[in-house]
Order: C-alpha cells, then sequence, then structure tokens
C-alpha cells in the first residue's frame, strides 16, 4: 500500500484517536466528518465502486437501528425506575450490603457486568450496570467509563457462547454441532480463559486506580491500596467459575455462570469481612467521619454518602435506611425490605412513590442536547459540578416506605430470566427468530442486513418497562414527561449512530473494488503480519481488538479475522490454538474502546458530546490488557 492507501485504512482509528480524542470533538459532529472524509477516500483512492459504498451506508443504518432499539429500551427502563423509585429501593439496598463505593463498583461494576455479558451480550451490559452505580452515588463519567472497562472478561463467551461459537466457528470453517470440533472451540476458549485469570486480575485494580486516584472528588492512594487485596478476589471470583464452567459444562456457561457465582461468593466475602477495606470510602465523601461503633466498610453497615446538588455527603442513615430499616442482598433478602421512595422534596407523598424534583422531569436528572431545556435520563455531574448543575442528583430525607426484596430486584430479575430463556430455551429462541426485519441483497450487491426484533435485548427491555409500570406503580402524570426526555436522548443516540456504524460498514466492505486490494482492514493485518513473523503473538490481540472497535463486535471480529490469526500461525510455526485465543483477547479489550458501545451508554447516562473524554479514560486499560495477551502469546505459542 502507497501513503494514501494507508490513510485510507486506517482513517477508522484516525477519526476516533484525532477527532474523537484529541480534538476532543463530539460525536455528533465528529463521526459525520468521518464518514464523509471515508467515503470519499474510498471511492477515489480504494475505488469502490458508488454503488458498495451506497448499499455500505443502507447497511449501516439498519445495523445502528438494532443497537438504538437496544438503548431506547434501556434508557426506557432506567426513567420507569427512576420516577417509581426503584432506583433509589436498588441503592437501599446496596448501601445496606456494604456503604464503601470501592465493593459496589466490584459489585456491580465488575462482577454484574460479567453475568448480563455472558447473559445478553449485544453491547447490554454497560447501559444497565452504569445506571446502577449512577443511582448509588458515583457520577456520569466514572459510571459509563468503569462499566466499559470491566465488559471485557467475560466477553470471551458473550451471549451464550456467541464469539466462540459462531464468530471463530465460522471464521476458520468449524461445526459445533460435531463433537470433535466443538472440543477444539472448547479448547480455545479454555485457553483464552486461562490467559485471562492471570491477565484479567488487572481489570478491577484498574477499575479501582481510576475510582479512587483520577475519577472521584476525594481521590487517595490509601484507598486505592487498600482495595487491591479485594479487586484481586473479585478478578478470582469470576475467571476460576468460568473457566471451571467452561472446562466441564461448555462454552455457553462461561460467562453466565462465571457472573453469578462471582457475585455469591463475593458477597459472601462483604458479609464475613474478607479481604474488605477496614473504612469505608465514598467517592462523595472519601474516608469522611467515622462511622459510629466503627463499623467495617464491607459488613453491611446501612449508610454511605449520596451526593447533592452541591456535592455535598448526605449521610444514608438519614437518608436512606438505617440499621432496622431495609434488607441486604443474599441468602436472607427476603425477610425484610429496603427503604423505598416516600416524602418529595416538600414532604409531600403520593402513594409511597417519591415525587420528581420540581426542576425535573422524573427521569435521572441531566443535562440537555442542542440547546434543548429536555433533560435526558440518566445523568450525574461530572467532576467540577456545583449548585447550579441540572446533573446532580437530589436526594430527598425522609424516605421510610419500606419495599420488599421482589418488589426491588424484580425488574432485574425478570430481565435476566427472559435473557436467559430467549437464549437458552430453543423453541422459544427459534420463534423470536422467525421474524426479521431488513433488506436483502441491497442495490443488487449481494450485501444484506436485517435485526430480529423479538429477540433483541431492546425487546426484552421493553416488556420489563411495562411491567416494571405496574409494579412501582408509576404514577400517569410521569408518563408524558419521562416519554418526552427519553425520546430526546434516544435520538441524540441514533444520530451519531447514523455516521458511526455506516463508516464502519464501508470500511469492512471495501474488499470489492478496482485497485486490486483486499478490504481495508484485511490489508492493514496483512502488512503487520509480513513484518512481524514469528513475533506475531505480540500483534494478534491488537489485529482482534481492531476488529471489534471497527465492528462493534467480538463475533464479527472474529468472523473478519480469525482465518487471517490461523493462516500467519501456520506459515510462521506457531500454535494455531493459542494466536486464535489471542485473538480472542484482543477482540475482548477492543470492546473498551468501541465507537458503538461508548454512544450507547453515553446516550444512556447523558453524556453524547463527551465520547471521546470516555476513550481517553478506557484506552489505557485496554492497551495494557492487550499488551499483557500478547506477551502471554509469545510464551504459550
Amino acid at each position: 500500500m502507497n501513503a494514501i492507501q494507508w490513510l485510507t485504512a486506517l482513517m477508522p482509528v484516525l477519526s476516533v484517536a484525532i477527532l474523537l480524542v484529541g480534538l476532543r470533538m463530539p460525536a455528533g459532529r465528529a463521526m459525520p466528518l468521518a464518514l464523509a472524509i471515508t467515503v470519499v477516500l474510498a471511492l477515489l483512492v480504494w475505488q469502490v465502486e458508488p454503488v458498495y459504498v451506497s448499499s455500505s451506508i443502507v447497511e449501516g443504518l439498519i445495523i445502528a437501528s438494532s443497537v438504538v432499539y437496544i438503548v431506547l429500551g434501556a434508557i426506557a427502563l432506567l426513567g420507569v425506575l427512576r420516577v417509581g423509585g426503584g432506583l433509589d429501593a436498588i441503592r437501599g439496598e446496596f448501601q445496606a450490603l456494604t456503604a464503601d463505593s470501592r465493593v459496589q463498583v466490584l459489585l456491580v461494576g465488575w462482577l454484574f457486568v460479567c453475568f448480563m455479558e455472558g447473559a445478553a451480550g449485544f453491547g447490554t451490559p454497560a447501559p444497565v450496570a452504569a445506571p446502577l452505580l449512577m443511582a448509588l452515588g458515583l457520577r456520569a463519567l466514572p459510571a459509563v467509563a468503569l462499566t466499559l472497562i470491566a465488559d471485557v472478561s467475560a466477553v470471551t463467551f458473550g451471549a451464550v457462547g456467541t464469539p466462540i461459537l459462531v464468530g471463530i466457528a465460522q471464521g476458520i470453517g468449524l461445526d459445533p454441532s460435531i463433537a470433535e470440533e466443538y472440543e477444539r472451540l472448547q479448547g480455545i476458549a479454555l485457553t483464552a480463559a486461562g490467559i485471562d485469570i492471570v491477565v484479567g486480575i488487572m481489570v478491577p485494580v484498574a477499575m479501582m486506580y481510576l475510582l479512587t486516584m483520577k475519577l472521584a472528588g476525594h481521590r487517595s492512594p490509601q484507598a486505592f491500596r487498600e482495595a487491591v487485596p479485594m479487586a484481586v478476589a473479585a478478578a478470582l471470583s469470576y475467571s476460576i467459575p468460568a473457566y471451571l464452567s467452561t472446562r466441564f459444562l461448555g462454552v455457553e456457561f462461561g460467562g453466565i455462570l462465571g457472573g453469578a457465582i462471582g457475585m455469591v461468593i463475593f458477597i459472601l466475602l462483604i458479609r464475613r469481612g474478607l479481604l474488605m477495606p477496614t473504612r469505608k470510602w465514598t467517592v462523595a465523601d472519601g474516608y469522611g467521619p467515622e462511622p459510629a461503633g466503627g463499623v467495617a466498610a464491607g459488613t453491611g453497615a446501612a449508610g454511605g454518602a449520596a451526593v447533592t446538588a452541591s456535592g455535598s455527603p448526605v449521610e444514608a442513615a438519614a437518608t436512606r435506611s438505617s440499621s432496622s430499616g431495609g434488607t441486604s442482598m443474599g441468602a436472607s433478602g427476603g425477610s425484610g425490605g429496603a427503604a423505598g421512595p416516600g416524602n418529595t422534596a416538600s414532604g409531600e407523598s403520593h402513594d409511597g412513590h417519591r415525587h420528581k424534583h420540581p426542576e425535573h422531569h422524573g427521569v435521572l436528572d441531566g443535562t440537555s442536547i442542542g440547546g434543548s431545556d429536555e433533560t435526558l435520563p440518566g445523568v450525574l455531574p461530572t467532576d467540577g459540578a456545583d449548585d447550579d448543575d441540572p446533573g446532580a442528583i437530589h436526594d430527598h430525607p425522609g424516605d421510610s416506605t419500606r419495599w420488599p426484596w421482589w418488589k426491588v430486584w424484580g425488574p432485574y430479575l425478570l430481565l435476566t430470566i427472559l435473557l436467559l430463556a430467549t437464549r437458552l430455551i430453543d423453541p422459544l429462541k427459534e420463534l423470536l427468530n422467525s421474524w426479521s426485519v431488513g433488506i436483502t441483497d441491497i442495490f443488487g450487491t449481494g450485501i444484506s442486513s436485517s435485526f430480529e426484533p423479538l429477540y433483541s435485548p431492546g425487546f426484552i427491555f421493553l416488556i420489563v418497562v411495562v411491567v416494571t409500570v405496574f409494579l412501582h406503580k408509576v404514577p400517569r402524570s410521569e408518563f408524558g414527561p419521562t416519554s418526552r426526555s427519553v425520546g430526546t436522548s434516544v435520538l441524540g443516540t441514533a444520530l451519531v449512530l447514523a455516521a458511526a456504524v455506516p463508516l464502519v460498514r464501508v470500511f469492512l466492505n471495501s474488499d470489492v473494488n478496482d485497485a486490486g486490494l483486499s478490504s481495508m482492514p484485511l490489508e492493514l493485518a496483512n502488512a503487520a503480519s509480513a513484518s512481524l513473523g514469528s513475533s506475531w503473538p505480540l500483534a494478534a490481540p491488537f489485529v482482534g481488538a481492531l476488529g471489534s472497535f471497527v465492528s462493534g463486535s467480538a463475533t464479527f471480529s472474529h468472523l473478519m479475522f480469525a482465518d487471517l490469526q490461523a493462516n500467519v500461525a501456520s506459515s510462521v510455526g506457531l500454535e494455531t490454538d493459542v494466536v486464535l485465543a489471542q485473538q480472542v483477547g484482543g477482540a475482548n479489550a477492543g470492546n473498551m474502546v468501541c465507537v458503538s458501545n461508548v454512544v450507547a451508554v453515553a446516550g444512556v447516562a447523558g453524556l453524547l458530546g463527551q465520547e471521546g473524554t470516555i476513550i481517553r479514560q478506557t484506552v489505557l486499560v485496554m492497551t495494557a490488557y492487550t499488551v499483557a495477551f500478547g506477551i502471554a502469546g509469545m510464551l504459550l505459542a
């Protein structure tokens, strides 16, 4: 390739690195500009026929609509939980278990994310978990960055093994229904999961570093040092059960059981105070005053700090629950109720529901897009918020209504059950996949794109939204404001994805051209393989990361690069399945910086326009994880 061809092939990477991260341009402006540049270069330099460029753009719009569908469901659920008081009740539950922000982040932001990835995939974990962290007092930027970073190890398995059983299998021509070929796929997954037992420890540790040293208002090296043992414990609580589940039950169960068993193990550690910090630390107040009686951070003390509009701590003992009010999450959770919504800011109540704050619309308080006065769901302030910041969460003291555990956790239990049922029960799965929406053979190019609306997590979200409206008795007066706020946020997300995803499809479909070149990503990978030779294991994870970065999916990354990885490994005498495991690890890491994933969770959290800021928080962890996977591959291949 000549210089201009290199520039063209690198455009999706450069557009993010320069426009989003370097120039801090909002994705709403950066991605349309990058799409226009990519289209011009694809036509003039790569000599892709205009009809293929047009078909790729249409394909991208269809794929983007499937992502927006999921975002719609996630934002709608968040809005309903907010106005119905569910987020307050969930916060009370977690604070009854532990008031320490570090422990909460590991439980929700790490282990729950691993479980959701294994159950649902499709970019679902971060949009689900980030609002929960925000409800626990984290601001929007830390919540989004930490959940994106956390969604890495479990991507090996994705939704019930899809990246391995579809991506790797089809990428190298294996049939999972044949026992011998399934065993090979299982071996590749076990190699990736085995490497992750060691490499993956850095992810929760890095999360603790970012939380305590970079993203919190009260930064403390001591708070980080105290968190390291429990971060290692949290990492192993997932990775070892995930490995054993894959070994003895199959690839389909690694992520699901790894996350579920990991949560149980970690909750037991919290209850017994093992490896937990001895002092409570919160993002709002740091160590703050010692709780009465010197209660340890991880022993289930009801309390902790929540952030008010002015950023000052409000002790949860006065705002959410007391040692006798609210249940803690665990085996004994059925014996009590969590502190639920009650009084409004003015002290008035309505059938046990918390009213919206007078100046907000009842969804998690947010900022606006394009100068609109509509608030966005899911926003808490970024660092530097003050009394006038519309993104601050407002606590309302005096909540006294107690909810039973099934009412508090009902929406998320239903979400989990429905996701598992639709992916594990084959007749139901076939039924939901029987109806698809899309276009076949777009403009006669052979390019097709479709998605299954009933199988999508977006449909599951919407079912849970309807159930939650009745379960939490959401007042009808909230329907209009919440719907408008959700619509505003979804529209902003859709506009960004309508440019970002077509850019990627033009990039991927560039193999049909008159310049005698392969597709842009394959040309980049081929150039790397030709120059590295036996050192290929150092680059193999970065190729996988490139695939998921540009495509938004580890499965697509495997479909794109698995055959290349296998051929390179064979040609230079490396262990093929080890290199394929590196492809898996790299593709996992690419999810941290994938533009479509970042835009989706930013839309849920109300951070549209700050995508570059988010990526700056995740890219270093992504790079470190990928490098570590490369070093492991050099030792094993």
